[in-house]
């Protein structure tokens, strides 16, 4: 039971080895447990008493990622009845191991400006004095024993704490179990779009927040930008019980859904931008982008999309491409036209799409090619769809700017969204030029012709660009997202069949619009190689000599590398090696010299596949020398193995105590017999055997082959 006004391990006293000193706080074994993994410093409070009748200078050392502080602001700030709360101690196990874990909720209000301040090393008490101190602690992945932070799991640390006056001593082990916590989104676009609604109506969207990691978290949703403060009451968030949510607690790999109920009020758009924002974790913020587009009266569709309503390309890597299809219907009567333009975080991104009449093969010749889009701009007030540059900024964490917010609402029936105006021309330009592929002519589909009750299919291809190295992201997903907006409307010439058509209505039946947000996590493979130098020193002429490179995938994506080289000399796998994230790969480098060379010099280029940028180049240097004589030796014969000119002899993989034969031709290049003596050295005489071929008469007169030793 804790006193009044100290936390819960106040209770909890040990005596050093000799009774100079007691620490309350902080027994011989502690375990931290539910420590967050977001680069924040965990505070525990303990308590060191002098038990002797004179002063005593008492000394701390600490190891790991542990430091001991005298004096700390923020706990100094915390009232009694936080202090009671703030530490939750379990009873010991068998090991005597005690279990602690400290108030998320409390050291979110500290500032971590005081927790950066140095430690101490050295604490001086009064005969009887108590000194309460602070021990920081601050996790980092690279100190981890084990887990698997790509799935968020618990990861160990490990520190001690020595307390010593003079020859008395008291150590503190202490294991503390952390985990990086990850809020997550679904739909993965983080964007909902309520295309062409009524006014007066209310259109319902679920969007769900996960939880991903195997410690609980607390999250937040607040409204950052709107484009109509006035009707930002017609759009409610509530949870499962149909009461306003703006946040909550959630458990390891627990999800909660959010219903999101929009009443359009008046015709035009209605954009609003909120930040889910992990508060265990102030770098795990996400945004998502609500926007509607209402008329006054419900217009007949004249398209379905038949694919899924958001587009998740998945973790990607850059430098290779990804594609995912798209289906359209048309559910008209008569044939419509299809303009596509592309707005949102594009930074980055090449894209290409094809399209094709459903179930055509793709590798038909009459499939069009794909069509190389110019980048996409983002939108402004100038652009017909200038409200959109809100939906372009929900992934503003990642890209670290802001984007214009549009005021300007357009009209239900605001008739350049058919393609007449800027955002037309945007759209027009995204194909505008286009190349032959496969021998095909390249496809321009600004303009896609849908007849009635058919089905289209549009390939849309992304690859993301390599980003630097200096880059803050540089080996991380990045997350990007981007809408695909589709408008249709009544092919030229088309000559639907007649129906009444009620006035005011025939400007609204001049464009449709479908929206298709798209999301992408890009991440740029990044390797290190090391040594940047092989030193082979000096080597013999004729004799094999190994080193071994080592290549580091610093990357949460997998990297594949490729060795390039040009040398009779060097030789090494060319192959290309597929490393998996943040793991590593040893790649060996032989070297035989061929002839005498006092300074050898050749590069050797590993070549990242994925991020041209990030190639390394290793120097190789070795002296040649010729201490075997082997030069003098080719004057007279050459060994060939088995018809090839070389000197050394390859046995490969040899099982022990079992005998491999490998067979030598010498070839005489004198004008004169030779005498040749064939002997292992003396080092690798119990190894190696040597057998001469000799021509014996058997008891016939025959002549026979015949091996001597």
């Amino acid at each position: 039971m804790a006193e009044q006004g100290q936390p819960a391990n106040y209770p909890l006293r040990q005596q050093s080895a000799e009774g100079q000193f007691s620490v309350r706080g902080l027994p011989p074994r502690v375990h931290l447990d539910r420590v967050y993994m977001n680069g924040l410093h965990t505070l525990l409070p303990f308590w060191i008493t002098n038990d002797t009748a004179h002063e005593l200078v008492v000394e701390l050392e600490t190891t790991g990622a542990l430091k001991v502080q005298e004096q700390n602001a923020n706990w100094s700030a915390v009232g009694a009845a936080q202090r009671e709360a703030y530490v939750d101690v379990a009873p010991a196990v068998a090991d005597g191991e005690v279990t602690m874990a400290c108030s998320a909720t409390i050291q979110r209000e500290y500032s971590e400006v005081f927790n950066q301040l140095g430690g101490i090393a050295s604490v001086r008490l009064a005969a009887h004095e108590t000194a309460e101190l602070v021990l920081l602690f601050v996790v980092d992945a690279a100190d981890a024993d084990g887990g698997d932070g790509q799935r968020y799991e618990y990861e160990t640390f490990r520190g001690h704490v020595q307390v010593r006056a003079g020859a008395d001593t008291y150590v503190v082990t202490l294991r503390a179990s952390a985990c990086r916590t990850v809020l997550e989104m679904d739909p993965p676009t983080s964007r909902i779009y309520v295309d062409d609604c009524v006014t007066g109506r209310t259109y319902e969207r679920v969007l769900r927040v996960r939880n991903a990691s195997a410690i609980g978290l607390d999250w937040t949703m607040t409204v950052v930008e709107t484009t109509d403060s006035a009707s930002l009451s017609s759009l409610q968030l509530l949870d499962s019980d149909m009461q306003p949510l703006s946040g909550g607690h959630l458990g390891a790999r627990s999800d909660t859904q959010v219903l999101v109920r929009y009443t359009a009020q008046a015709a035009g758009e209605f954009l609003c931008r909120f930040l889910v924002e992990n508060s265990n974790d102030p770098a795990n913020a996400r945004y998502w982008v609500f926007r509607a587009r209402a008329s006054q009266r419900q217009k007949p569709r004249r398209v379905e999309l038949l694919s899924d309503a958001d587009i998740s390309f998945g973790d990607c890597t850059s430098g290779v491409w990804y594609s995912r299809d798209i289906r359209f219907k048309n559910v008209s009567d008569t044939a419509v036209v299809m303009r596509f333009r592309v707005e949102g975080n594009t930074a980055g991104l090449t894209m290409k799409s094809a399209v094709r009449a459903d179930g055509t093969d793709p590798g038909a010749s009459d499939v069009p090619a794909l069509a190389e889009a110019l980048t996409p701009r983002r939108a402004s007030l100038a652009d017909d769809g200038g409200s959109e540059g809100l939906a372009a900024t929900d992934d503003i964490a990642s890209e670290g700017g802001s984007a214009e917010l549009s005021s300007r609402a357009t009209a239900a029936d605001d008739g350049a969204a058919g393609g007449s105006g800027a955002g037309g021309e945007a759209g027009r330009r995204l194909a505008a030029r286009g190349r032959a592929v496969h021998g095909h002519k390249a496809a321009l589909f600004d303009e896609l012709l849908i007849k009635a009750g058919a089905v289209r299919t549009m390939t849309l291809a992304l690859m993301g660009n390599p980003i630097s190295g200096a880059s803050v992201s540089a080996g991380q997903f990045a997350r990007q997202s981007f809408t695909l907006f589709c408008e249709a409307s009544t092919a030229t010439g088309a000559q639907p069949t007649p129906t009444p058509t009620p006035p005011g209505m025939a400007a609204e039946r001049s464009a449709e619009r479908l929206s298709v947000p798209c999301m992408a996590n890009m991440c740029t493979p990044f390797v290190r190689v090391t040594p940047a130098l092989l030193e082979f020193g000096s080597v013999d002429v004729g004799t094999l000599k190994s080193l071994w490179l080592r290549v580091e995938n610093l990357a949460q994506v997998e990297a594949t590398v490729q060795c390039k080289l040009d040398s009779k000399v060097i030789t090494c796998t060319r192959v290309p090696i597929t490393i998996a994230p943040l793991q590593s790969a040893s790649v060996r480098v032989d070297i035989y010299p061929r002839r005498i060379n006092a300074r050898y010099r050749k590069q050797i280029i590993v070549r990242n596949m994925h991020n041209r940028h990030n190639d390394n180049v290793v120097e190789v240097r070795s002296i040649h020398v010729d201490r075997r004589r082997v030069a003098y030796h080719n004057l007279f014969y050459h060994t060939l193995v088995p018809n090839n000119e070389q000197n050394f002899v390859d046995f490969g993989a040899v099982p022990l105590n079992t005998r491999s034969l490998r067979r030598v031709n010498l070839h005489n290049v004198c004008r004169c017999p030779l005498s040749i003596e064939v002997a292992a050295d003396a080092a690798d005489a119990g190894a190696f055997a040597a057998y001469v071929r000799v021509r014996l008469r058997d008891s016939a007169g025959r002549l026979t082959d015949a091996a001597r030793h």
